[in-house]
């Protein structure tokens, strides 16, 4: 949008199209980067950026700019942009906010711009199109009911004459991590959880999760919510599990050495399958199908 003849200020967005908790938690922008730019002849005179949102869920937002020379962009520091928690703990169904974004240049209104992005409540998570590595937010180990199944793990370890401690890796045994793995497994199943089938094109579009005190209270729980129940457990006995996402489905692995991928993100199939093999045997997983 031209401002005179030879001033001309553009906007350059990249935002991601929802607001959750896991972002929140993991101090991550919803707007990624933030550039201005002033394509025209002369520099500009004083910039006033403000953001700001139709209904309550960031804090509003302003930055300003002494002057943009001609030819030249801008990067906007977004380290004081605050995502409202007060507001996502409030919500129980996602919302749709309107951002807008205003360029104010020596006082006079000279470009807006807006996007439409989703709100969504606690128990939400956004999918694994964007950002995938958030679910790991949702694998709560330090939970209550956690220490209630590894009460009972014991227990299943004390009926089958294993030893009933829950060591991690210390004695460097596939063998053993196994054994604690059938324990939590034995564990949960007991718990008596019935399977509720996941959303179409959950992977992409995400989802409401079940938190653990929702399945300890309802006994209810897809294929998602339990992976995170079962990975949240062998987290708390200081094993390294491993979510694994197919279409339409979701199941736990865990590393049988002190173990990890490089990234926190792996799609390379090779890479979970090699470890699967007979004779290599790194990784072993749980609901698969």
């Amino acid at each position: 949008m031209t401002m005179n003849k030879t001033v001309e200020l553009n906007l350059h967005i990249d935002i991601i199209p929802f607001i959750n908790i896991s972002l929140y938690l993991n101090n991550i922008p919803f707007i990624q980067s933030l550039f201005l730019e002033n394509t025209g002849e002369t520099d500009s005179g004083t910039i006033e950026l403000k953001v700001s949102s139709d209904i309550p869920c960031i804090e509003p937002f302003s930055y300003t700019i002494a002057f943009l020379p001609a030819g030249k962009e801008f990067k906007v520091p977004l380290d004081s942009l605050k995502i409202d928690r007060k507001f996502l703990d409030a919500i129980s169904e996602s919302e749709q906010a309107t951002i807008k974004f205003e360029v104010i240049e020596e006082g006079q209104n000279v470009l807006t711009e807006e996007r439409i992005v989703a709100i969504h409540p606690l128990e939400h998570f956004g999918g694994f199109g964007i950002l995938p590595e958030l679910v790991a937010s949702y694998v709560t180990p330090n939970h209550p009911y956690v220490y209630q199944i590894k009460r009972k793990a014991i227990e299943v370890l004390e009926q089958q004459g294993l030893r009933t401690a829950f060591e991690g890796y210390q004695n460097d045994s596939p063998e053993r991590v196994l054994q604690m793995m059938s324990a939590i497994y034995t564990a949960i199943q007991h718990e008596g959880i019935i399977y509720s089938s996941l959303p179409p094109g959950y992977e992409h579009i995400g989802q409401r999760l079940r938190l653990l005190s929702t399945i300890q209270k309802e006994r209810f729980g897809n294929c998602i919510d339990i992976s995170l129940l079962f990975a949240a457990c062998l987290e708390a006995i200081d094993l390294n599990p491993v979510i694994v996402v197919t279409k339409g489905h979701a199941f736990v692995g865990c590393w049988l050495h002190d173990d990890k991928f490089a990234e926190v993100v792996n799609d390379d199939k090779a890479a979970i399958t090699k470890r699967l093999a007979k004779g290599i045997c790194e990784l072993a997983v749980v609901g698969g199908g």
